[in-house]
């Protein structure tokens, strides 16, 4: 059995490579709605879930003990000593049992309720690993933001430029999300274009006319209608334009 001319096997792998990549593209932007989808819930479990019903005070404890529990697990996720917490321990009651909203972040960021020896135990989940990385990052975000807010109020006479720089940066944090969005859909948009465009470049070119030199006799006329001597010669080129089919 003969083999298929090079040209179709060419048109196999760039046809496979295009949609490999649209599915990747499809997969990753799926996975990016995804995560800014949770990073949305987190911060209203934030707020206004604990921030608003809590004292302030309070609602900061229960934030820096749910980082302290993440961080913990992110750094050992296999160590059984930081996969639950138990509901009687005075720590955990004071900052997440007693504040409103705490213990439902917990559960968002992977933790279970189960009865253990008739105590309540609140277990991690490791396939939830993911989502305990992006409530992490967002409790520090909050963080890091009322840290700032103390710190504007401790010294109010701030200069013009460092209240403009505290802007920025809060503008920054608000929409960084939708700049990530849009820069992994541009690159996945161009690798797309850049697989149809070697798809087309590969397409057979449509045949050409050949380039013929015509040669007028002696003493005719030339384009421009003057006369020639017959002892010169006028050459008349025509070329064909290349014609390529465009394929989208």
């Amino acid at each position: 059995m003969s083999s298929p001319p090079p040209a179709i096997v060419r048109e196999d792998i760039l046809s496979a490579a295009e949609q490999r990549a649209h599915r990747e593209a499809t997969i990753d932007i799926k996975q990016l709605a995804r995560i800014n989808e949770l990073k949305r819930s987190f911060r209203r479990l934030i707020d206004p879930g604990i921030m608003r019903p809590n004292k302030k005070e309070d609602a900061l404890a229960s934030l820096k003990t749910l980082v302290a529990l993440s961080d913990n697990l992110l750094r050992e996720p296999d160590n059984p000593k930081y996969q639950q917490f138990k509901l009687t321990n005075n720590v955990i009651k004071k900052r997440l049992v007693d504040v409103k909203g705490a213990i439902e972040y917990a559960v968002d960021l992977g933790f279970h309720l189960k009865v253990e020896d008739l105590q309540p135990t609140y277990i991690f989940n490791n396939r939830h690993l993911e989502d305990l990385q992006i409530g992490n990052e967002i409790l520090k975000e909050t963080l890091d933001r009322e840290m700032e807010k103390q710190s504007r109020a401790q010294n109010p006479k701030l200069t013009e430029r460092e209240m403009i720089e505290i802007t920025r940066r809060n503008v920054q944090l608000n929409f960084e999300d939708d700049r990530r969005a849009k820069l992994l859909k541009d690159k996945r948009e161009a690798e797309l274009r850049a697989v149809r465009e070697a798809t087309g470049a590969s397409a057979p070119a449509a045949s050409q006319v050949p380039t013929t030199d015509s040669r007028i006799p002696p003493g005719g006329v030339t384009l421009n209608g003057y006369v020639e001597s017959g002892n010169e010669e006028s050459t008349l080129t025509h070329t064909s334009d290349n014609v390529s089919d465009d394929e989208e």
